[in-house]
């Protein structure tokens, strides 16, 4: 195939998935909070009232951050950039045309020529709707999605070429892959663990055993080293990023009054059916692969082992989450399967000793892969099994949307009675709740918000920096972790006699003004 093709095809898909995005964040406007929230990371590090980098914040991996910051130097033209996400959308849209480009090239690369079934194959993949919402959506999956997908179409070229590069680019894509989401690491440990038994296989010697696997692990080590050595010197703890409040361990606490979630907290069997559910329609094209080598007699091969470890490593690692009570069991956790099984599938199809069996391999998988497209769709509608999702497609009645339209009532507010009639007024407000009433106002850097440098003293000591405002939410559910709410937990409720209320915005939000010296 020519780079004329491969470009046509990523601007295809591309310019789709921009043009979706747009319409369902600004038109509509649905903005999930964990993609607006990257975009937010990134706009302190520009346009906050402290600007640095470490503004960007040691929760989550920074790279979708990092990358959403080139995309924010226009957003003074181009508001929605930042208040609408839009610069997410276009970073998970590109990510989405090079996982099609990459999948073309596989297919190419190990069938011998720009077949058919490779165009189709790679369409289903790409226009499956959850994976199509993913690229337009600005969330991380897109990202992350990329990256395992490069390592696996490498790790299997690896294994028939044995060639520097392969082993290179898996290990390049597992470094970007943690830097982008932490489920990085059970993938990384089951690459790991194929490319040992692969090399026991092969009955390989300890020392090539042994330069192999340093090879693949350095740069992920490396990268790992980075984050913990970073989290220790900025923010006084290596596993900060575990540890904190605002973490998913933290927000997490949580799940324990949730009915759905709660009784899956140290039941096993109940924790794995929730998995079960959610992996099935996402599993169908694992399942055909498997009945041909059934077929084949080839099932306990040591490839279509290894293949099968890589596939359900991340939904076991959210197995012991769910267990362990850490995780919310979105139903983006769990699609993994179809994206392992797409990037394994050019080698498989390579490496068919049977041509018969070969040929029938492929409209079976066109098939589930079709199949697999139909059928998530009514998973994605059922609020049970998908909720993030079915809030999308009933984004009027769900609160993500109400609570976008609260976000820009209170910005507006603030803008219009607070900081244009005066000058110097400055608002102390958490970001981890607050971050697109920032995004949204006019007056981003009149916020003392969490990333500020001076934000702890500043809270402690408000009439010290002439700050004159507190911002806080109502304390329930995750709102609770607020630091605003924490360090002063009579001010939303009306008790602190040093503060006076200036607006209630519909008994979510509260805006005091500090007459006396603050105390909790």
């Amino acid at each position: 195939m020519t780079k004329k093709t491969y470009t046509v095809v990523f601007a295809f898909i591309f310019i789709l998935e921009v043009i979706f995005g747009y319409y369902v964040a600004v038109h509509l406007p649905y903005i999930n909070g964990d993609a607006i929230s990257r975009v937010a990371n990134a706009f302190y590090v520009l346009y906050s009232r402290d600007p640095h980098l470490a503004a960007v914040g040691f929760i989550w991996n920074p790279l979708p951050s990092f990358l959403a910051m080139p995309v924010l130097l226009f957003q003074p033209w181009l508001p929605t950039l930042s208040s609408a996400g839009l610069s997410s959308v276009i970073i998970t849209s590109a990510f989405a045309g090079l996982t099609a480009v990459v999948l073309l090239q596989a297919f190419y690369k190990n069938l011998g020529s720009a077949t058919f079934f490779g165009i189709a194959c790679t369409l289903l993949f790409v226009l499956n709707p959850f994976q199509f919402w993913y690229g337009a959506n600005g969330m991380s999956e897109a990202l992350f999605g990329f990256f395992l997908l490069v390592s696996v179409i490498h790790w299997t070229q690896w294994i028939r070429d044995n060639s520097v590069h392969s082993l290179t680019m898996v290990s390049l894509m597992l470094s970007l892959a943690f830097l982008t989401r932490y489920e990085a690491i059970p993938f990384s440990a089951a690459i790991v663990f194929a490319t040992f038994w692969y090399m026991l296989a092969k009955k390989s010697v300890f020392a090539k055993i042994e330069s192999t696997l340093l090879m693949l692990l350095l740069p992920v080590l490396f990268t790992v080293t980075v984050w913990l050595v970073l989290n220790y010197t900025i923010m006084g703890d290596a596993l900060y990023f575990l540890h904190s409040s605002y973490s998913n361990a933290g927000q997490s606490e949580f799940l324990a009054d949730n009915p759905v979630m709660s009784v899956l907290i140290g039941n096993p069997e109940a924790s794995f059916k929730f998995v079960c559910k959610r992996i099935a329609v996402f599993a169908i094209p694992y399942a055909v692969l498997l009945l041909f080598r059934l077929l084949s007699r080839t099932a306990l091969r040591w490839d279509f082992l290894v293949f099968t470890v890589l596939t359900f490593s991340i939904p076991l690692f959210q197995w012991y989450m769910l267990y362990g009570g850490l995780s919310f069991g979105w139903l983006r956790f769990f699609y993994y399967p179809l994206l392992i099984t797409i990037a394994w599938l050019p080698y498989e199809l390579s490496s068919n000793a049977q041509p018969s069996m070969a040929r029938a391999l492929k409209p079976s998988m066109l098939a589930a892969l079709a199949v697999s497209a139909v059928l998530v769709v009514p998973v994605m509608n059922n609020a049970s099994l998908s909720p993030e999702e079915y809030s999308v497609i009933h984004y009027r009645d769900s609160a993500t949307y109400q609570k976008t339209l609260l976000n820009r009532k209170i910005s507006q507010k603030l803008d219009r009675e607070i900081f244009d009639s005066d000058p110097n007024a400055l608002v102390i407000a958490d970001s981890f709740n607050a971050f697109e009433i920032i995004l949204n106002s006019r007056n981003p850097r009149r916020f003392v918000n969490t990333t500020d440098r001076d934000f702890k003293a500043v809270l402690d000591q408000p009439l010290k920096f002439h700050v004159e405002y507190l911002l806080v939410p109502k304390p329930e559910g995750l709102s609770a972790l607020n630091a605003v709410h924490v360090k002063y937990p009579l001010l939303y409720e009306g008790n602190a006699d040093w503060a006076k209320l200036v607006f209630d915005i519909d008994d979510r939000w509260k805006l005091y003004r500090i007459v006396g010296e603050p105390h909790p």
